[in-house]
């Protein structure tokens, strides 16, 4: 009994220690589809993230509200995306006219 409580306590603390992990950051470049205020998301048509996913268009969640107020649908932006599937850093590198 006390090596299955062992067990337990392990992986408790094996996945604790998961969950504290600071997420991974990946450079993302894209269009931006849609921008969901009440959402706190944009939809954006990114290129592939090397070692991270495909070319795809998927909605993220942003860092700050302030990014849905400087973007807007047709901008290309350049981003840092966690692993978490949020933006960070955003900045809009052409804007639709």
């Amino acid at each position: 009994m006390k090596a299955f409580r062992t067990a337990i306590v392990i992986a408790l603390l094996a996945t604790a220690g998961q969950a504290q992990q600071t997420p991974k950051e990946y450079p993302i470049h894209g269009k931006i589809e849609a921008v969901d205020d009440a959402g706190k998301r944009v939809t954006l048509n990114a290129d592939k993230i090397e070692g991270f996913m495909e070319a795809m268009t998927m909605a993220y969640k942003v860092e700050s509200i302030a990014v849905l107020k400087k973007v807007k649908v047709g901008d290309e932006i350049k981003a840092t995306v966690t692993s978490d599937m949020m933006l960070h850093n955003v900045q809009v590198v052409a804007s639709k006219k």
